[in-house]
């Protein structure tokens, strides 16, 4: 019985004792795990307060060489960088005039010195080879309108009657192409007017160049009060600048007549030596004409 009783004691303080080394680690476990977290999450607000102050430094202290680099890479791959509407755009509603547009040559026509790599590179454009192409903002190095030769014109229909205030002509980025000699060079705008007096033929304003004689005939054929209206003249020169997005403003006395345009006419008058020009875009900038500006009269007597 004595023994039984001793045993039981023993086994009894040895538990007890286990049990104590059991919570005691367990405390001391919780108690690490703790000061662990605490630790670490001093060390991740010292990583965002460095991370704060760096984002302040690049955000205001940014090299300008670092600006303009940004700026050349941005302008090489965005498809629109002038932020004013274009309204030749076709998916606004623009289309080209097949009849007041130069012919464009297809994938059988063409030379056959322009056979192999020229034709294959060049494949599935020619064989929709249509003015759309110019109207079209998704420019890729061979996705433009081949003209069938160096000078040609292309007919755009606008969405809606427009006070013209700048047109742009586009390019492929320089750094995309081997050469760019099949660019626009000498490039004149004319916008048609219909209904004219005779006393707009004596403005002062008209110019001595004269639109393609097969757009004029054909717009007097269907209104023989019609007549062309020099709108801009633009030198692409891709030689004086790295831009191969170049715009410039209508003449002065456009704005100053106030006359809407809803048929305006691209004319390129020379290229930059190729046999062809492929022009990629064209795009025409101002506003809507309003109601009231259409039903009001042209004072020419005033210019």
């Amino acid at each position: 019985m004595v023994y039984s009783w001793l045993s039981g004691k023993v086994v009894d303080v040895v538990l007890s004792r286990l049990l104590g080394m059991v919570l005691v680690t367990f405390l001391l476990t919780i108690g690490g795990w703790t000061g662990r977290s605490v630790y670490r999450a001093q060390r991740a607000g010292a990583v965002m307060d460095r991370l704060e102050v760096l984002e302040s430094i690049v955000a205001h202290q940014i090299p300008m060489e670092m600006d303009a680099m940004i700026d050349r890479r941005l302008r090489v791959h965005s498809k629109d960088t002038l932020a004013l509407a274009d309204f030749a755009l076709l998916r606004m509603g623009a289309f080209p005039i097949t009849k007041l547009t130069s012919r464009s040559p297809s994938l059988r026509s063409l030379p056959r010195r322009f056979s192999g790599t020229y034709k294959r590179k060049h494949a599935t454009q020619m064989m929709t080879n249509s003015a759309e192409l110019a109207l079209d903002p998704d420019i890729q190095p061979g996705s433009c309108w081949l003209m069938e030769a160096s000078t040609g014109y292309l007919g755009v229909a606008l969405p809606f009657p427009v006070l013209v205030s700048n047109v742009t002509v586009d390019h492929i980025a320089w750094e995309l192409v081997s050469h760019v000699r099949d660019a626009p060079r000498s490039v004149v705008v004319w916008g048609l007017i219909e209904n004219v007096s005779p006393a707009f033929y004596h403005a002062p304003f008209l110019s001595k160049l004269q639109p393609p004689k097969a757009a004029v005939d054909l717009a007097i054929s269907f209104n023989p009060n019609s007549t062309f209206m020099e709108l801009a003249r633009l030198e692409y020169d891709w030689t004086q600048t790295s831009s191969h997005i170049q715009s410039v403003p209508v003449r002065s006395v456009v704005v100053e007549t106030g006359i809407a345009f809803e048929i305006v006419i691209l004319e390129v008058k020379s290229n930059w030596g190729a046999e062809r020009t492929c022009l990629y875009r064209f795009r025409v900038h101002g506003q809507e004409a309003s109601q009231e500006h259409l039903s009001a009269p042209v004072a020419l007597s005033q210019l």
